[in-house]
Protein backbone atom coordinates (compact mmCIF):
# COMPACT_ATOMS: atom_id res chain seq x y z
CA UNK A 1 0.00 0.00 0.00
CA UNK A 2 1.11 3.55 -0.49
CA UNK A 3 2.85 5.07 2.57
CA UNK A 4 0.98 8.24 1.91
CA UNK A 5 -2.48 8.43 0.17
CA UNK A 6 -3.92 12.31 -0.59
CA UNK A 7 -7.67 12.61 -1.18
CA UNK A 8 -9.55 15.74 -3.13
CA UNK A 9 -12.91 15.83 -1.97
CA UNK A 10 -14.17 18.21 -4.13
CA UNK A 11 -17.60 19.40 -4.10
CA UNK A 12 -19.20 21.21 -7.86
CA UNK A 13 -16.74 24.17 -8.75
CA UNK A 14 -14.62 23.83 -6.34
CA UNK A 15 -11.33 23.62 -9.41
CA UNK A 16 -11.73 19.53 -8.88
CA UNK A 17 -11.55 19.06 -12.83
CA UNK A 18 -8.56 21.63 -12.88
CA UNK A 19 -6.90 19.82 -10.32
CA UNK A 20 -7.56 16.23 -12.10
CA UNK A 21 -6.70 17.16 -15.53
CA UNK A 22 -3.18 18.95 -14.30
CA UNK A 23 -2.47 15.67 -12.10
CA UNK A 24 -3.45 13.53 -15.21
CA UNK A 25 -1.28 15.15 -17.78
CA UNK A 26 1.59 15.25 -15.43
CA UNK A 27 1.15 11.73 -14.91
CA UNK A 28 4.92 10.41 -15.71
CA UNK A 29 6.63 13.72 -13.92
CA UNK A 30 4.99 12.55 -10.79
CA UNK A 31 6.01 9.09 -11.19
CA UNK A 32 9.35 10.05 -11.94
CA UNK A 33 9.20 11.83 -8.23
CA UNK A 34 7.57 8.77 -6.76
CA UNK A 35 4.14 10.02 -7.15
CA UNK A 36 1.33 7.72 -8.27
CA UNK A 37 -1.76 9.18 -9.63
CA UNK A 38 -3.89 5.99 -10.27
CA UNK A 39 -6.47 5.73 -12.97
CA UNK A 40 -6.68 4.85 -16.50
CA UNK A 41 -8.86 7.63 -18.46
CA UNK A 42 -8.76 11.69 -17.29
CA UNK A 43 -12.44 10.87 -16.19
CA UNK A 44 -12.15 7.63 -13.81
CA UNK A 45 -12.02 9.63 -10.73
CA UNK A 46 -15.29 11.32 -11.60
CA UNK A 47 -16.64 7.80 -12.54
CA UNK A 48 -15.43 5.83 -9.37
CA UNK A 49 -17.49 8.71 -7.57
CA UNK A 50 -20.27 8.09 -9.44
CA UNK A 51 -19.92 4.62 -8.96
CA UNK A 52 -19.63 4.81 -5.31
CA UNK A 53 -22.11 7.25 -4.41
CA UNK A 54 -24.55 5.27 -7.27
CA UNK A 55 -25.30 8.60 -8.95
CA UNK A 56 -26.71 8.92 -12.03
CA UNK A 57 -25.62 12.09 -14.15
CA UNK A 58 -26.59 13.05 -17.34
CA UNK A 59 -24.95 10.05 -19.77
CA UNK A 60 -21.97 8.93 -17.10
CA UNK A 61 -23.52 6.14 -15.44
CA UNK A 62 -23.59 2.74 -17.40
CA UNK A 63 -21.31 -0.19 -18.68
CA UNK A 64 -18.10 2.35 -18.45
CA UNK A 65 -19.35 3.60 -14.92
CA UNK A 66 -20.46 0.40 -12.93
CA UNK A 67 -17.48 -0.78 -11.03
CA UNK A 68 -14.95 2.06 -11.49
CA UNK A 69 -14.69 2.54 -7.63
CA UNK A 70 -13.84 -1.15 -6.82
CA UNK A 71 -11.04 -1.04 -10.13
CA UNK A 72 -9.60 2.25 -8.75
CA UNK A 73 -9.45 1.05 -4.73
CA UNK A 74 -7.63 -1.60 -6.47
CA UNK A 75 -5.30 0.05 -8.41
CA UNK A 76 -4.57 2.48 -5.60
CA UNK A 77 -3.56 -1.02 -3.37
CA UNK A 78 -1.15 -2.01 -6.12
CA UNK A 79 0.62 1.56 -5.97
CA UNK A 80 3.57 0.04 -3.64
CA UNK A 81 4.81 1.88 -1.07
CA UNK A 82 6.20 0.89 2.26
CA UNK A 83 3.06 -0.49 3.92
CA UNK A 84 1.76 -4.02 4.46
CA UNK A 85 -1.96 -3.33 5.10
CA UNK A 86 -4.73 -2.81 1.82
CA UNK A 87 -6.60 0.34 1.30
CA UNK A 88 -10.28 0.12 3.41
CA UNK A 89 -12.84 1.19 0.85
CA UNK A 90 -14.84 4.01 1.88
CA UNK A 91 -18.20 2.00 1.17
Amino acid sequence: MAERVFLHVGTPKSGTTYLQDLLWSNREVLARDGVAYPGWAPDAHFRACLDLLDLRFDDWHGPATVGTWDRLVAEVAQTGGRGGDQPRALR
